[in-house]
């Protein structure tokens, strides 16, 4: 398979040959397909690509990035607290089961009131706890060929 073919999978092992002198977006491509080192196999000699240049646009972007945070534009999600409104986080999760852990340790979600996820990845009998929250109501729905489970948790407290 080329390295341009394999982008976008994710193998548990892959063997990568560097033959010829591969540009540092290949490299990248070819590089992060595996799910963990262990199952990277590099065959013929790793010759590092040359740093970036300076004007090099990936470069120039990932700086414009950094200096441009949008997450100050959305802390008053971290820090909600009064109690005079109710906030409801929803959430289209394409898999609850290897998300789970990302979604406990988000303060935006973890601050709001009610979490609402739609699910379409669940299996009969998939149980989720969140810290302070209580399981209200789920519901299944089949369109089409796919199933959707959506869930809803409140405070405990409410």
């Amino acid at each position: 398979m080329t390295i341009h073919k394999s982008q976008g999978a994710t193998f548990q092992e892959a063997a990568v040959g560097f033959k010829r002198n591969l540009t540092r977006p290949l490299q990248y491509v070819a590089l992060s397909r595996v799910t963990s080192v262990q199952g990277l196999y590099i065959l013929g000699e790793y010759k590092a690509p040359p740093p970036p240049r300076e004007d090099d646009l990936i470069l120039q972007e990932m700086k414009r990035l950094k200096g441009n945070s949008i997450l100050p534009k959305y802390a008053f999600l971290h820090q909600h607290n009064d109690p005079n409104t109710l906030q409801i986080m929803y959430h289209n999760v394409q898999s609850l089961n290897a998300h789970y852990e990302d979604i406990a340790a988000d303060p935006c979600v973890m601050n709001s009131n009610i979490l609402l996820f739609a699910e379409t990845w669940t299996v009969v009998g998939d149980k989720f706890a969140f810290d302070h929250f209580l399981i209200t109501t789920t519901w299944s729905v089949i369109i089409r060929v796919e199933s959707l489970v959506v869930y809803l948790f409140t405070l405990k407290n409410n």
